[in-house]
């Protein structure tokens, strides 16, 4: 997720795997926050015409707003289909590019590579087992971004710890931090 500081409350850019339509309704209407991510064609919010590609020309848009919450389907090549939903987005906008991309893309796209980096980053040290319990799955991931932000936090504040190890500072941090309450010692 990354997030970017707006006039009156801030707005998330959220994965497919985390974007819901009662998520995104709640972070408007009780968080004064927007959002733009992408949505799984398989959510229960999803019309069906949102989902079919079939006679669909490549850039087309679909637009469907319910509420503060716009959604998008959009076909950028044959047989790719690209649901978006967006509570900061109200009209059907496009830019004046020949492929007439959708605005609600644009900004995804502007912030997708924060949330790509953190996800690269994250699944190289991940603490997640296989589950199908859906709050597991949520534990893990705050725990694994939690540790990816400390291990940033602590060797920005800390440049030069274990420098002569720096392609493993991170893994040596997460080893580290893991062990530090079992020895009651700082790292």
């Amino acid at each position: 997720m990354s997030h970017h500081i707006l006039d009156a409350g801030c707005n998330i850019t959220i994965d497919r795997d985390y974007t819901g339509i009662e998520l995104v309704e709640d972070l408007v209407k009780n968080h004064n926050t927007t959002v733009v991510g992408t949505i799984n064609s398989n959510s229960e919010h999803v019309p069906e015409e949102m989902k079919s590609v079939k006679d669909r020309q490549i850039n087309s848009t679909t637009f469907a707003w319910s509420g503060p919450v716009t959604m998008l389907s959009y076909v950028p090549k044959v047989k790719k289909n690209v649901l978006l939903v967006s509570s900061q987005h109200d009209q059907p906008d496009t830019s004046q590019w020949s492929n007439r991309t959708p605005e609600v893309i644009l900004a995804y796209d502007e912030d997708e590579g924060s949330v790509d980096v953190v996800d690269e980053m994250i699944d190289i040290y991940r603490t997640k087992v296989c589950t199908r319990r859906w709050p597991m799955v949520v534990f893990y991931t705050v725990i694994d971004i939690a540790a990816l932000n400390t291990s940033v936090v602590w060797l920005h504040k800390y440049p030069n710890w274990k420098i002569k190890i720096l392609k493993e500072r991170r893994r040596r941090f997460l080893k580290e931090l893991g062990m530090a309450h079992q020895h009651k010692k700082a790292i």
